[in-house]
Formats: structure tokens, C-alpha cells, sequence
């Protein structure tokens, strides 16, 4: 979590790449392009993500691989990266590991935090969440705008490709007994990513 959280960059997937070994990042562009990560050499397919215990796969991909480019780092309490063949508890596809994602949790007592932070190219990220927990019950609501001019991701120009991200992490639970409670998890997010396309003719 303390990594998480000092780290200067926005996306979740910078900061996996910056603090795990045998892991291989590949990004088609600015913010908001396509990132995927590879475990152990392997191709994107060969590595499941799981959020909150339930895997993310992405319909419009070729393979339903799921990439992680709209998922910021707030939000997000603590990655589990298990490197090397998962098959016996993730499926087939999890030969070269499984990336296990939690989003965070209520603490004791009552919190709220609001947050701004720049960067270059006109970027903006602006967090605002609320939290709590007592014996029995816990709650998390994350707020998260994140907008930026963005960067080309063609090599014969320098013209913006804007990205804009707005993404909601909400957590409550409730504890009936030592044996049993009851956790419900959700994640919201409307983004807008505007890319170069190859023809000139054709508007990005």
C-alpha cells in the first residue's frame, strides 16, 4: 500500500512494472494508450488480472486479454503478482502468472482526503474518498478525475492525444459473526482516449 501510494506515477501499471521483477510492460502510446504486462516472457494471454477476486477480460481484444491503462493507482490497496504457470487455481491462461488486484477498505474510524496533483502536458489527477469502519460494518468511496493533454504516439508529429479518466472505487461490507460476512466490491469508469490514426485523411 505505502508503494502504492509514493508513487509518482498515475497508473496502477507503471507501478507494478517499477516494482516487480520478471514482469514486461508495453504501452502503445501516451496515457490512455493500450499497457499490458507480461510475466515471465510469456504473451499477453498467458497472464490473467483479477480484481477484487473476479477476472477482467476484455471483449473487444482479439484474445480477451484485459489491459490495465484505466486503472489508477487510487483506489487501489495492494497487488499480488504470482509469477510462473498458475493453471491449478487461476485456468488454463494463467501459464505465465496471475496479477491479483484489491481495492481498498474501509479503516477504523472516519477518514476523508482530497487530493490534486500536476505534471506536464497540462496533466491533472483529482481524488476525492471517504472511508470508515467500526465492528461490524466498513466502507470505501473513491472519486477520481484524471485528464491530460497527452502525448503523440506517431513518430512523424507532435500534436496532442488527449486522455481523460473518470473512475469510481466504492467498497462496504458487513461482518455478521467471526465465521461469516458479506463484501461488496464496485469499480466505475468512463474514459475517453483520442489516437492517431494512419491515414492522414481520416480525422484521429
Amino acid at each position: 500500500s505505502d508503494t502504492i501510494n509514493n508513487s509518482s506515477h498515475f497508473s496502477l501499471a507503471n507501478v507494478i512494472d517499477d516494482n516487480s521483477t520478471s514482469t514486461n510492460l508495453f504501452q502503445m502510446g501516451g496515457h490512455g494508450s493500450n499497457i499490458g504486462i507480461q510475466l515471465r516472457g510469456l504473451e499477453k494471454r498467458y497472464s490473467t488480472v483479477y480484481i477484487d477476486g473476479v477476472k477482467m477480460l476484455d471483449p473487444s481484444s482479439s484474445d480477451g486479454s484485459f489491459y490495465l491503462e484505466n486503472i489508477m493507482k487510487n483506489g487501489i490497496d495492494r497487488v499480488e503478482v504470482l509469477k510462473g504457470t498458475q493453471s491449478s487455481l487461476y485456468g488454463s491462461n494463467a501459464i505465465g502468472g496471475a496479477i491479483n488486484i484489491f481495492t481498498k477498505k474501509g479503516r477504523e474510524g472516519r477518514y476523508s482526503n482530497f487530493e490534486i496533483a500536476t505534471a506536464s502536458e497540462n496533466t491533472k489527477n483529482i481524488l476525492y474518498s471517504i472511508d470508515g469502519a467500526d465492528d461490524k460494518f466498513n466502507y470505501y468511496l473513491g472519486l477520481n478525475k484524471f485528464l491530460t493533454d497527452g502525448i503523440s504516439a506517431m513518430n512523424d508529429n507532435d500534436e496532442k492525444d488527449q486522455y481523460k479518466n473518470d473512475n469510481i472505487v466504492g467498497n462496504i461490507g458487513y461482518k455478521i459473526n467471526e465465521n461469516f460476512k458479506i463484501q461488496n466490491s464496485f469499480r466505475f469508469a468512463d474514459t475517453f482516449y483520442e489516437y492517431d490514426e494512419v491515414v492522414k485523411s481520416r480525422t484521429d
